[in-house]
């Protein structure tokens, strides 16, 4: 009789590394690695080495904390200023704060959202670490750490949204529902406030995941949504609910930086389908490529993206509420903002609260699909012991 495989599961797999031989040990080392790279360099320049277009808004965000900006785009520099109107700022102690942020406290959000909600099993700590350990080794993400900007800050108060959403609905005492509950608004508000769009799809995303959460994903529904995504998009556009979108879009600040896609709405609807299409594919697929740092960034993030969505696609059964909803958030969002941007750099930006959804999404639906897989090689394995005993005779 061939051995069933009792080992713990990680990802795509059965796995044999340990958390103390393998995957604690590499986490430390990236950390190192990137303490280093932020301690030992000017990130500055070196943020001026990567950037692949779209501007710096650490420069403005520092002039409004120190009054010399009046002018507030979101949240976030208010917050740097009530900072420095406390004897609390500095450019650089801020930044490593957000290094901190994203080095440890964002891996740390992830790996508890991976396993949230799951019954106890061996494979748990393993794909939690396995989640922050891809995560630490996000390129853009650590990017983002050099300086002031508000993208971390926002990815960080996301996952902890996301993972007080997982604590409603698991939890079974209705006070610690309510409890999680109002955290989750309370964040969706304060996203809200840093990005409009960002806020208003974390908070949809539950309404509409509250809908279609029964739904089964088959090929055929899924192509039904899809359609219905685009008459829904072209009725918004026809009624001129993206007008600001498109403003945006169209009022240049794109153009520097060699990054822009230069792509422009139409009116008829075949016309609109491919700008958008196009659109979508060169943001979140990130195939636009003028460059050798689009390249790499193509090579290192969207291609590792695009084969965790093969395997979820392959995996949909599985989808649970939170894969569900991180999966309404992600088109919501990236629907938004691929209308709204026509930059590489800065679609690289605003993509990591998808990349980081899917990543998620991944390692969850593997876990339950690899306990699945093994319970019933198990039961097949002892119903042909059964067989091959023959009838008991009593």
């Amino acid at each position: 009789m061939e051995k069933v495989w009792t080992k713990p599961l990680i990802g795509d797999r059965p796995t044999r590394f340990s958390v103390r031989g393998f995957y604690l040990p590499v986490f430390l080392a990236v950390l190192v690695a990137k303490l280093m790279v932020y301690l030992l360099l000017d990130v500055r320049d070196l943020t001026a080495l990567l950037n692949l277009g779209g501007g710096n808004d650490g420069d403005y965000y520092d002039a409004f904390a120190r009054g010399e900006v009046d002018v507030a785009t979101s949240l976030w520099p208010l917050l740097l200023r009530a900072l420095n109107n406390w004897g609390l700022y500095t450019r650089d102690g801020v930044a490593f704060v957000l290094f901190l942020m994203g080095a440890i406290g964002i891996p740390w959000l992830v790996a508890k959202i991976v396993v949230g909600g799951i019954p106890k099993g061996r494979d748990l700590v393993r794909s939690a670490w396995l989640g922050a350990l891809l995560l630490s080794l996000y390129p853009t993400l650590f990017f983002y750490t050099f300086d002031i900007y508000r993208d971390v800050f926002m990815l960080f108060l996301f996952l902890a949204a996301v993972l007080a959403l997982q604590r409603a609905e698991t939890s079974t005492s209705w006070l610690m529902r309510s409890f999680w509950f109002s955290v989750y608004l309370f964040l969706s508000v304060v996203l809200f406030q840093l990005r409009e769009y960002l806020g208003f799809a974390v908070l949809i995303s539950w309404l509409v995941t509250k809908v279609w959460r029964r739904l089964r994903l088959s090929l055929p529904n899924a192509t039904l949504l899809v359609m219905l995504h685009f008459v829904a998009l072209y009725t918004g556009h026809q009624l001129g609910i993206f007008v600001p979108l498109y403003a945006y879009r169209d009022s240049g600040i794109f153009e520097e930086g060699g990054s822009t896609f230069g792509l422009r709405t139409q009116d008829s609807p075949m016309s609109f389908i491919s700008f958008f299409a196009l659109s979508f594919v060169f943001q979140i697929f990130g195939v636009y490529i003028n460059s050798p740092k689009a390249l790499i960034l193509f090579v290192v993030e969207s291609l590792p993206f695009v084969v965790m969505l093969f395997s979820l696609w392959k995996r949909r059964a599985f989808l649970d509420f939170t894969s569900r909803y991180l999966l309404t958030f992600s088109l919501i969002y990236a629907t938004v903002f691929v209308l709204g941007n026509d930059n590489l750099g800065t679609a690289a930006r605003l993509r990591m609260f998808v990349y980081v959804s899917v990543l998620i999404m991944w390692l969850r639906v593997s876990i339950l699909y690899w306990r699945s897989h093994f319970k019933t090689i198990a039961r097949l394995q002892q119903q042909d012991i059964v067989l091959k005993q023959g009838p008991r005779r009593d």
